[in-house]
């Protein structure tokens, strides 16, 4: 496909991502893609042993930067202090997958209601 104004290429390397439900299914698929593109990787999910898998997966076939996490997202504390326990190299989120992928503050809801 050919770039356009709003179509044009994004380098998105060296970028951190936060993934969430990252042990199968869409979340599996985004790590694989944002890994390929160069991204670091912030994977979270319930089953720890998929996520330890998938990482081990991902740093042999794209040599990634990979952080996995055991998390509930119906655990509201433990989603509240995801971003407080990530190592250095991995607390500057810069990218968002999807709007589910990082808590939205408890007094607004997503998508904003219309004006």
């Amino acid at each position: 496909m050919q770039a356009t104004k709003l179509y044009a290429p994004l380098n998105i390397a060296g970028s951190t991502v936060l993934i969430t439900g990252a042990s199968a299914g869409f979340g599996e698929a985004m790590a694989w893609r944002f890994a390929e593109a160069g991204c670091k990787l912030v994977l979270v999910a319930r089953r720890l042993e998929r996520l330890e898998s998938l990482k081990a997966q991902l740093v042999d076939a794209y040599q990634a930067q990979v952080h996995i996490q055991k998390l509930d997202m119906r655990d509201l504390a433990a989603v509240e202090a995801l971003a407080g326990s990530l190592p250095t190299e991995f607390s500057e989120r810069s990218c968002n997958p999807a709007p589910f992928c990082w808590p939205t503050p408890p007094d607004r809801s997503y998508p904003p209601p219309p004006k």
